[in-house]
């Protein structure tokens, strides 16, 4: 009983606490402004923990920037290595085939004396060769050939004006007759005045001039023709050239009847100087 009345005591002591409070409205107040602060620290809370996640986002972007910026760089410094590494390799490859391609020195040597051998050998071969007589070249036929290549008619033979058919037959078995008893060089110039005087070719320059003389002086001699090859303008030829053409020159001309024996024209009007001075006069 003494515990229970102890209790009484008790409570009435903290009813009488709670009325020297004063009324219940402030003791809401009191309950209001406790809410309050905790609200107000959980705000807080809140905010800070959004600004440093905020924080700590800021953070991985900058690094995921700077490893962005970081990496050309290094790709360039990978490229620029492979680069140095290739380029090495091939100086390598390059230097291996030069030693595989270089002739050791004994096997130079060895080849230039080969070479030279053979060069000898050639040269020896070339001499003898040379030193053979070669076959002397066979003399054309005159006939054949003017009559076969040139073909002139009876009217080419018609070397003087009123000259019938058959004194131009009689003159052409003549001339090639006496043609054919000529030297072969000579032969040759035969050919050449009958393909002008047929064809209208180039007439050799040696025959030119000895008609050039010969309208001019209407005569020529040996030693007269000799003078005007080694006294040509256009190109004078030596003592021995002119010689030996002059020989030549001068058996044509009496061939064709175009000088007599003693060198002088022996006609006015033949043919074959009418012509040329035809061309001249152009």
């Amino acid at each position: 009983m003494a515990n229970v009345a102890t209790q009484m005591d008790d409570l009435d002591a903290l009813f009488a606490d709670v009325e020297g409070l004063g009324s219940l409205e402030d003791l809401e107040f009191e309950a209001v402004e406790v809410e309050a602060e905790a609200e107000h620290d959980a705000d807080a809370i809140l905010e800070a923990a959004q600004e440093e996640l905020i924080a700590e986002l800021d953070e991985v972007e900058a690094e995921e920037a700077d490893e962005v910026e970081a990496a050309p760089a290094e790709v360039a410094q990978e490229e620029v290595s492979m680069d140095d590494l290739e380029a090495e390799l091939k100086t390598v490859e390059r230097e291996k085939r030069l030693e595989e391609a270089t002739i050791p020195e004994d096997e130079v040597e060895k080849a230039k004396q080969t070479m030279a051998s053979e060069a000898k050998k050639q040269a020896k071969a070339k001499k003898e060769s040379s030193d053979e007589p070669s076959a002397p070249r066979e003399a054309i036929d005159v006939a054949a050939v003017v009559s076969g290549k040139i073909s002139p008619t009876i009217e080419h033979w018609k070397l003087t004006s009123g000259m019938s058919e058959a004194d131009a037959e009689s003159l052409r078995d003549e001339i090639l007759a006496d043609c054919a008893e000529l030297p072969k060089k000579t032969r040759e110039k035969v050919v050449n005045l009958m393909d002008w005087w047929v064809r209208g070719t180039s007439l050799s320059v040696y025959t030119r001039l000895a008609f050039d003389f010969l309208v001019e002086n209407e005569r020529i001699s040996s030693v007269d023709l000799r003078n005007a090859y080694m006294s040509n303008p256009g190109k004078a030829y030596t003592q021995g050239t002119a010689n030996a053409q002059t020989g030549q020159v001068m058996a044509i001309l009496k061939a064709f009847r175009l000088i007599d024996s003693m060198g002088d024209l022996s006609t006015g009007d033949h043919a074959m100087i009418k012509r040329y001075k035809e061309i001249t006069s152009k």
